[in-house]
């Protein structure tokens, strides 16, 4: 909720003097700025023979505005020059970016705290893979990022805790996969090789017919839950 008064960039400016490497903005939230210029959201900048380049991946970007206009043409993202290297990987873009690939245009479904409501789009829309994103890494609540099949959108993750049963059928493969359930998971899936997969149920984890991790991939299953903080508790 940045206002940028004398310049653009009302969430967010990035602009350097190198004239190699990626600038990467991931799993940000920028939502609510306005600027009186232009690129109420995020601008990027490069200057003369710069060859760098902006990476903005796992990210949403909504409801920024110039002069309190969110349908403005640099309401979202502005660049300078014209063709300044920036590209949009998995994200939420209001109004979307014509440089964006695998990223959508619809309403994320933020509470007031800017985290993400149980019905989200932006759920497990997220690259798993990306550069800096490691299975370790906590949200900015400093609970887990990888939950429940995905990452999501965005500086939280949506991690409210299944306390149903639930049955896992779909092959999974690639990157890291957390499953939490607060009270049983049954596996009869496959689980693909180069892929890392933790079951963690409060009650009982059951591998029936069907279930198979291939040669390569590494499964775990075990009594555990969910451990972090319920966002229930947190403000709406």
């Amino acid at each position: 909720e940045n206002t940028s008064q004398n310049s653009s960039g009302g969430g967010l400016y990035i602009s350097g003097n190198q004239s190699i490497g990626t600038v990467r903005v991931t799993n940000c939230t920028v939502a609510d700025n306005d600027s009186f210029t232009s690129s109420g959201g995020l601008r990027v900048v490069q200057k003369s023979g710069d060859t760098w380049q902006a990476e903005v991946r796992n990210s949403i970007l909504w409801n920024n505005r110039v002069n309190g206009d969110t349908t403005a043409a640099t309401a979202q993202f502005g660049k300078s020059p014209s063709n300044a290297r920036v590209k949009f990987r998995y994200s939420d873009v209001q109004r979307i970016s014509p440089d964006s690939i695998t990223c959508f245009s619809a309403n994320p479904l933020l509470t007031g705290g800017y985290r993400l409501r149980s019905n989200s789009p932006c759920i497990n829309r997220g690259d798993s893979t990306a550069v800096g994103l490691l299975a370790t890494e906590p949200d900015l609540d400093g609970d887990p990022r990888f939950v429940n099949g995905g990452v999501d959108l965005g500086c939280f993750e949506e991690n409210s805790c299944p306390d149903e049963p639930v049955t896992i059928t779909t092959t999974q493969s690639g990157g890291f996969v957390n499953l939490l359930n607060d009270s049983k998971i049954e596996g009869r899936n496959m689980v693909l090789s180069n892929t890392k997969v933790i079951y963690s149920a409060r009650n009982t984890v059951e591998l029936k017919p069907g279930f198979e991790a291939k040669n390569g991939a590494v499964f775990k299953a075990e009594i555990g839950g969910c451990p972090f903080v319920r966002k229930s508790n947190l403000p709406k």
